[in-house]
């Protein structure tokens, strides 16, 4: 949640980036290992009013997948295993579809934040996306 703590105009999660989220919390929360030990219901149930209150003020907009998503997430595992030997997950595809719509109906180029160094390759290889969407990767 730390992207919440820069300032930005408006942070786009998509519905399916809003349920990875959640799963994060729950996986940390279960966690038994001792460097998880903070991950209690009382962090949980906080980052998670923490978020929703972003959502009711509109620093985060849930960006509706777009029609035929599942095909064109096929289309772009496909090519990046066919003409690459790359490994582009599904759900990863599926957010970049989502990215590049969201993009388009804005009419503006989007930072699409991650922590997955795949996207990097992936647009460095097919960058007529690079006009829609500029990878910014979240991990150090």
């Amino acid at each position: 949640m730390t992207a919440l703590n820069q300032v930005a105009p408006v942070l786009g999660v998509s519905s399916l980036g809003l349920v990875e989220f959640h799963n994060v919390l729950a996986r940390n929360w279960r966690s038994t290992d001792a460097v998880d030990s903070q991950y209690d219901q009382a962090w949980v149930e906080s980052e998670q009013d923490r978020i929703m209150r972003a959502i009711i003020s509109r620093r985060i907009v849930i960006v509706a997948t777009p029609s035929k998503f599942e095909e064109k997430a096929l289309v772009l595992v496909k090519m990046a295993t066919r003409d690459h030997g790359m490994a582009l997950g599904a759900w990863d595809a599926v957010h970049l579809v989502t990215a590049v719509a969201w993009s388009f109906d804005l009419q503006n180029p989007i930072d699409l934040w991650t922590t997955d160094a795949h996207y990097d390759r992936f647009l460095g290889l097919y960058t007529h996306f690079s006009r829609y969407v500029s990878v910014v990767n979240l991990d150090p």
